[in-house]
């Protein structure tokens, strides 16, 4: 089973979890740590099919209006999580601290400094 299929696995069994069972302190600190990483790695992920330019296959200008397309997400949404992806190479210690779940995109847009 490959890494997507295991996590996916996972989350169909979080999904399925009654609320009431997740709702303590710890659990809810827990859970937005998880996001955080989670979303690290989909920004770092997103840079590298940016520099890939695998996008442009399709007939898209930007890596962003491709995400915008194919995964019906806002266009701020898809250039904000490429412009982070691209901040994150000059950010090693913030990309570590996002990947570990201990700051989250917010962090690393205000070291950008946008």
């Amino acid at each position: 089973m490959g890494v997507l299929e295991g996590l996916t696995a996972e989350i169909e069994k979080l999904c399925g979890t009654d609320p009431a069972a997740l709702r303590d302190r710890d659990t809810i600190v827990e859970l937005n740590r998880l996001m955080a990483r989670l979303d690290a790695v989909n920004t770092r992920a997103t840079a590298a099919f940016d520099t890939s330019r695998e996008w442009e296959i399709d007939g898209a200008r930007t890596a962003a209006a491709w995400i915008r397309t194919r995964c019906g997400i806002p266009d701020s949404t898809a250039r904000r999580r490429v412009r982070l992806g691209r901040a994150l190479r000059h950010l090693p210690a913030a990309e570590q601290a996002w990947l570990a779940g201990d700051i989250c995109d917010s962090h690393v847009l205000a070291l950008e400094g946008r």
